[in-house]
């Protein structure tokens, strides 16, 4: 069985200002489909441990941050709450 990564919600349930979605797998490149960086690179390009400003989603996109935080992880962080 291989498994392409793991998604979770690392913010706990409830209202709240910023929302936090932890990314692991080897798959990262295809988190290029959704987030689009506001300096150009793709996710594998971005720097580790660097805050990444930019939009989620190809229509009515999001402001969202992405951090790199090892060659297989991001953490994605967005408006926060169920609805968001």
């Amino acid at each position: 069985m291989t498994h392409d990564g793991l998604t979770t919600v690392l913010t706990p349930g409830g209202r709240g200002a910023v929302a936090t979605v932890l990314v692991v797998g080897h798959r990262l490149d295809g988190l290029d489909k959704f987030f689009s960086a506001a300096n150009g690179r793709s996710v594998a390009d971005q720097p580790v441990n660097r805050i990444v400003f930019g939009q989620w989603g190809p229509e009515h996109s999001e402001d969202v941050v992405l951090c790199k935080t090892s060659a297989g992880q991001v953490e994605i962080s967005c408006h926060g709450g169920d609805a968001a």
